[in-house]
């Protein structure tokens, strides 16, 4: 399936023009050439299974292809999948030690996933990434096989100003993620906010809050990202 994202409301357009605010993005690509109609994000595949449905009913996982470089690729969830804490009372707040890590290199990992796409999922060591807004520099260096975007790899991907406005599936909702009236919900990035205990998030408008939220809130949703072997999704190696 191709896509196009609106850089206006940071919605999916499967033409030139976007579905949710009408806006024509061919005419914006030929009259504003510096505002970005992304075609790098072009792809949505299905990879792996989680609960979709109130009921819990699985379905497949929906990603959008973020990059892909050489014979990998970096995926992120089309939907906010689940709700939970960053962390609970005995974990930390920074991502290396938080319970959220915790339970997507865990948990979700072995529930998502079979063990073939398991053994095709790329391990990636990294930080949290820091908080360059709030002047906090990036934590302990972790090896991850799914984890959350940080507010830098948002401003990489999706631009600025940050229009990655996301939907939740029922079954988030269920489980307790807010959402607005035109379904748009927070999510959780890896990298801490301003505050001791505080992580950053994208918020129901699309817009990064730096400054974050409590890691403790609980109806702010999980968005997770993975790097895959590209062709275990079906994707030409470069």
């Amino acid at each position: 399936m191709k896509i196009k994202f609106c850089p206006f409301c940071g919605s999916h357009a499967a033409s030139d023009r976007c579905y949710a605010c009408g806006a024509d993005l061919a005419a914006v690509s030929a009259a504003c050439p510096d505002i970005k109609v992304s075609d790098d994000m072009s792809t949505v595949l299905e990879f792996g299974r989680y609960p979709y449905t109130a009921d819990g009913a699985e379905a497949a996982i929906r990603w959008i292809v973020l990059e892909k470089t050489g014979n990998a690729a970096l995926l992120l969830a089309e939907n906010v999948i689940d709700c939970r804490r960053f962390k609970d009372g005995s974990s930390g707040a920074r991502w290396s030690e938080c319970a959220l890590r915790e339970w997507l290199n865990g948990e979700f990992l072995i529930t998502a996933f079979m063990d073939d796409e398991r053994d095709s999922i790329v391990l990636k060591v990294h930080t949290d990434g820091g908080n360059e807004h709030c002047g906090i520099n990036g934590g302990e260096e972790v090896a991850d096989s799914v984890f959350l975007l940080s507010i830098a790899e948002m401003e990489k991907y999706f631009g600025v100003p940050f229009t990655s406005r996301a939907t939740a599936t029922e079954y988030a909702a269920e489980q307790g993620v807010w959402r607005m009236d035109n379904g748009c919900v927070c999510w959780w990035l890896r990298s801490p906010g301003e505050e001791d205990g505080s992580v950053a998030n994208v918020n129901e408008n699309g817009l990064v809050n730096a400054s974050g939220d409590s890691s403790l809130n609980s109806i702010i949703g999980v968005r997770p990202a993975l790097w895959v072997l590209a062709e275990a999704v079906g994707l030409d190696e470069e």
